[in-house]
């Protein structure tokens, strides 16, 4: 087995948590796209700080993602195909499956079963399925860590584009900004200083 050393470092903080980010085939050297391998698929390490992950695929040619430092519990992976039909294309179509597991596969069809998908666009036949939508669900009793996704296009004249978006690889909600210590400090202060002026003014008759 031989895993990519393609994994890009996100580590962007910003008031104590992490700023999640985009990771998008194109800027990766030969892309995700690992041909059609059928046995030991290579896995492009996508590093903890990626919550959405942009790539595209043709027929036959698979990508395969892992995410390497993933949260544990329960959290939803999903996955937004579109196809990419040029201007004054005939009918135009794409499909294949999905594939997830927490452990590698040395075939890219181990591992469960997270979907299908199947785009067509038939210019005589409008609106057609231009676009998919699939995921899946990691349980309460996911350990975090790893896990593999293999995006399976088996067949198509044209190319499609997916995001895949996650929460549990760092598109949590930040935590609060905490008050420093000495903020507290000063707030207090103010709150004696006002009330002293309060109590200090002159009270006005029948005002």
């Amino acid at each position: 087995m031989f895993k990519r050393a393609t994994a890009i470092v996100a580590a962007l903080f910003f008031a104590g948590g992490v700023q999640a980010a985009t990771l998008n085939e194109a800027d990766i050297a030969g892309g995700f796209a690992a041909g059609n391998q059928n046995f030991n698929p290579d896995y492009t390490a996508v590093a903890y700080g990626f919550d959405t992950v942009v790539g595209t695929l043709t027929a036959n040619n698979f990508d395969f993602l892992q995410f390497t430092d993933l949260d544990a519990g329960a959290q939803t992976i999903s996955l937004t195909l579109e196809l990419l039909v040029p201007s004054g294309a005939g009918y135009s179509n794409g499909g294949g499956e999905l594939r997830y597991s927490e452990a590698y596969q040395s075939s890219p069809y181990g591992g469960t079963f997270g979907g299908n998908f199947a785009l067509e666009v038939d210019p005589f036949n409008l609106p057609g399925t231009p676009s998919a939508t699939l995921s899946f669900n990691l349980g309460s009793s996911f350990a975090g860590g790893d896990l593999f996704l293999a995006l399976i296009p088996q067949y198509g004249n044209q190319t499609i584009s997916y995001t895949t978006t996650l929460t549990g690889n760092g598109g949590s909600t930040p935590a609060p900004v905490p008050v420093p210590a000495t903020g507290l400090l000063l707030l207090g202060a103010l709150a004696v200083g006002m009330l002293a002026l309060r109590r200090s003014a002159p009270h006005l008759v029948g005002a």
